[in-house]
């Protein structure tokens, strides 16, 4: 029995040895290959920058060390052996040639081991260097990339403020898919977009990063050219309404006032034909004639209140109380200013009036509040309601020429009007206007 124990033990001992020798040899086999895989495809460690840097400084120190024993021996046999000066002077010389000797081993392993990224790089440069002079524009940074990461549907996108979104260069909406972020001390400013994986992910960061000024700066011009085109619109709306209210008031005038004008002159010439013979009743015609005056200027006083409404005579505060009466709904009124340049009281009364019209008519509002205040800008009008929301600023709009005549004096309206949550309306105003 015994033997066969320990038969028995021998087999199931070698098994064992066997076993755990081919797990271990499989792990040495499949670590590093794992490892290799994390680094080189999923970018797991930095293994380019540390290659990179390891040639580099291989590279440099090789270059240096044959500049100083070259330097030695020569100024050792220019000095007559003086061994001494001669090793200060190649340490002096090797120091000095320390950095550019960096530099130029940096850019020449960059170029032959990542050909990709040094282009992409020494194309970011030469861009900000011809910016600089005014040989070239920030906006040929898309154009610089694509040929330099060989990626022809590379978009580089430009982040806008308030929510805008991502556009690019032309202002254009961009929806980034796999997008590489832009920053500035922290803030967006734009975004790398590939068209293909051929690009790691770190070397985009990278990038990103070199590409950061000139992004900025196309965003920049992205926003003023949007910002000027705003204006343009806004100008162009001003003068469409200006000549519209120029037509409807010929119109008035003409169909209403002058011709009521023209029948009082007719009347008076009937008169003084007739007013030696005496076959015409004069106090008729007289009392006719002030009736048609009357008329008249009445229907001229209701086109001037068209442009500046009569209820501001009073100023504002009594005429946004007469305002709120006559609405179905109780308003709440807080006017600080009394007294406010008749332009800025005549703009804030037809804000609160659309704002107001609007709740009732489109929001389903119960409970509407307008509030007029002192502010470090001027003066600010806010109507709030508790509708339905939803409201836009959309061309055309009563809304639209609210934001036209407030920008006409130089101010800012805003319009929040997130859906179920009430619309508020806010102006602010310069009181020098």
């Amino acid at each position: 029995g015994y033997p066969l124990a320990c038969m028995f033990e021998v087999y199931v001992l070698g098994h064992i040895m066997w076993y755990s020798a081919g797990v271990g040899l499989l792990t040495i086999i499949a670590l590093p290959a794992f490892i290799a895989v994390a680094m080189l495809r999923h970018d797991l460690y930095d293994v380019d920058k540390a290659l990179a840097a390891a040639v580099t400084y291989t590279l440099a120190t090789g270059v240096l060390v044959a500049l100083f024993l070259a330097t030695a021996v020569a100024g050792g046999a220019a000095l007559g052996g003086n061994s001494a000066v001669a090793a200060a002077i190649a340490t002096a010389i090797t120091a000095s040639a320390l950095a550019p000797v960096r530099r130029v081993a940096q850019r020449r392993v960059d170029q032959r081991l990542f050909p990709v990224r040094a282009a992409a790089l020494t194309a970011i440069r030469s861009l900000e260097q011809r910016t600089r002079s005014g040989e070239a524009r920030p906006e040929q940074l898309e154009s610089e990339l694509r040929a330099a990461l060989r990626d022809p549907g590379l978009r580089v996108a430009y982040h806008l403020p308030g929510g805008a979104g991502f556009v690019d260069s032309a202002g254009t909406p961009v929806d980034p898919e796999r997008a590489v972020p832009i920053t500035m001390d922290g803030i967006g400013v734009g975004a790398l977009i590939p068209a293909s994986d051929g690009v790691s992910d770190g070397l985009l960061r990278e990038i990103a990063h070199a590409a950061g000024t000139l992004v900025e700066i196309v965003r920049l011009r992205v926003e003023l050219r949007a910002a000027v085109r705003e204006l343009e619109q806004s100008r162009a709306r001003l003068v469409q309404v200006g000549d519209e209210e120029r037509r409807r008031l010929e119109r008035d005038l003409h169909d209403g006032a002058q011709q009521r004008l023209v029948s009082l002159g007719m009347s008076l010439r009937v008169a003084q034909r007739h007013l030696s013979g005496g076959t015409v009743d004069l106090d008729a015609l007289i009392d006719q004639s002030v009736a048609e005056l009357s008329t008249a200027v009445a229907e001229l006083r209701q086109i001037a209140h068209g442009l500046r409404p009569s209820r501001l005579d009073d100023g504002l505060p009594t005429a946004l109380l007469a305002l709120s009466r006559n609405l179905p709904l109780p308003v709440e009124l807080d006017v600080t200013p009394a007294t406010l340049p008749d332009p800025v009281a005549t703009t804030i009364y037809f804000v609160a009036s659309e704002a107001l019209a609007n709740a009732i008519k489109h929001a389903s509002a119960t409970q509407i509040g307008v509030r007029v205040s002192e502010c470090p800008e001027g003066v600010e009008v806010q109507v709030r309601d508790n509708g339905s929301g939803g409201a836009v600023l959309r061309y055309g709009s009563g809304l639209s020429g609210l934001r036209d005549r407030v920008s006409a004096l130089g101010g800012s309206f805003t319009v929040d009007s997130a859906a179920g949550s009430g619309t508020t309306v806010m102006a602010v105003l310069p009181c020098a206007s």
